[in-house]
């Protein structure tokens, strides 16, 4: 998986928060921390200063990684409002990291475990050990 430009970043960032369709800005969020920042200040603009941003470098695949675990354990949980939240953080890191996964957002069926599993097969992580309420 390639990492997305700049550009990228920043006009999928702008299409999210136009069409309100990121619940809590998640994705948003997630996107706006790896754009510089003259390119986040389009959509930060008045809330950051300059001398305080850091561009966030961090590969999103490894952010992914470290992150599954509690969303695994959410889902064995039956917590699905926290299992949507962690599937839209992972939606923003996968695409960051080139790959175009999608899914329905509204489709949250066995707690959201259908797409952690598809989730975890793409970067590697053993959701077999994770899913403890299979």
């Amino acid at each position: 998986m390639a990492m997305r430009t700049q550009d990228e970043i920043l006009a999928r960032a702008m299409a999210l928060s136009a069409v309100g369709s990121d619940l809590c800005d998640d994705q948003v969020n997630d996107l706006v921390v790896y754009l510089d920042f003259d390119k986040a200040r389009q959509l930060i603009d008045g809330y950051v200063r300059w001398a305080d941003w850091k561009t966030e470098t961090a590969n999103p695949v490894d952010v992914i990684v470290a992150h599954l675990p509690l969303a695994w354990e959410k889902a064995n949980d039956g917590q699905d409002t926290s299992v949507i939240r962690a599937l839209n953080h992972f939606k923003a890191s996968l695409w960051l990291a080139g790959d175009d996964v999608s899914w329905r957002d509204s489709d949250i069926t066995n707690h959201g475990k259908p797409h952690l599993v598809r989730i975890s097969e793409r970067v590697g992580f053993d959701w077999r050990t994770a899913d403890t309420r299979a």
